[in-house]
């Protein structure tokens, strides 16, 4: 299997599992962004954040990265739903 079937396989997998987006990148360190963090003093509670910056150092076979999302929106709509009846009633 090629990688671009396999990256759509495991995209249709996440979504039938019900996240409401999925993406695939490549495991390589968040230089950049690691910077960034370092560079604002008030973010001295972004210590988790920083581990999460070099991939490569907790996984070093690793090659891609999964990144799923899991929506809320379904949730807010049947608040919004259940306070508009309750207002009705």
């Amino acid at each position: 299997m090629d990688k671009k079937e396999l990256t759509k396989q495991i995209k249709m997998k996440a979504l039938e599992l019900g996240f409401s987006k999925v993406g695939i990148t490549i495991a390589n360190d968040f230089i950049e962004h690691e910077q960034e963090v370092n560079s604002r003093p008030d973010y001295a509670w972004a210590s988790d954040v920083i581990k999460g910056c070099r991939p490569s150092k907790f996984y070093p076979e690793g090659k891609s990265i999964i990144c799923t999302v899991y929506g809320f929106s379904f949730l807010l709509a049947i608040l919004h739903g259940n306070i508009v009846l309750s207002h009705l009633r």
